[in-house]
């Protein structure tokens, strides 16, 4: 596991994880597979059952393919803006646009697991996944199609609770605890 600054200044900023074996890192793999139209709407496709069990019920396969298309566009973008503002002012941060994976978390453990699904993105179904190490940093460990409740009950969502799991163990064993330790 390799972590690599993505759109940074002074360590704070985005950073994403690169897993053993991989060429492209947690993030460039999302921009990758969410922007490849046959990518996504094979991936509609294949689990129709889980949008047709979801409240997204409505969209085809083909218009949730577009509908993901086009929210991958914001959602990118706007973590970029979301960076670079944290950079400029300390108005609005990346801790303005990533919310605690847990709903029922109050404080601010460690190395807390995060998600992002854009913000004014209606009925966003596409999550980043990262580890907040301070209120302009956030280390990117995945993402995924959440079309289900619960992460657990889809294998593909499951791996990315690993992911935030793997990512948060080489952060306590490596002592990285600021920023400034990346």
């Amino acid at each position: 596991m390799e972590i690599l600054p993505i759109f940074v200044s002074q360590s704070n900023g985005i950073y994403a994880i690169r897993q053993d074996g991989e060429t492209l890192d947690a993030l460039e793999i999302l921009q990758d597979n969410w922007s490849n139209p046959e990518y996504v709407y094979e991936f509609f496709k294949v689990n129709r059952q889980l949008l047709d069990q979801a409240r997204y019920r409505d969209y085809t396969a083909q218009e949730a393919a577009i509908k993901t298309l086009e929210d991958a566009v914001i959602l990118f973008d706007q973590l970029e803006q979301y960076a670079q503002s944290g950079f400029e002012s300390h108005e609005q941060n990346l801790s303005d646009f990533f919310t605690p994976l847990h709903k029922n978390e109050t404080n601010l453990p460690p190395y807390q697991a995060s998600k992002a699904y854009g913000v004014q993105i209606k009925n966003s179904w596409l999550r980043l996944y990262a580890i907040r190490l301070d209120v302009n940093c956030y280390i990117i460990t995945g993402g995924g199609i959440k079309l289900v409740n619960a992460m657990q009950d889809v294998p593909y969502l499951a791996e990315q609770l690993e992911y935030l799991a793997q990512a948060q163990r080489y952060l306590e064993e490596n002592q990285v605890l600021f920023p400034e330790d990346l």
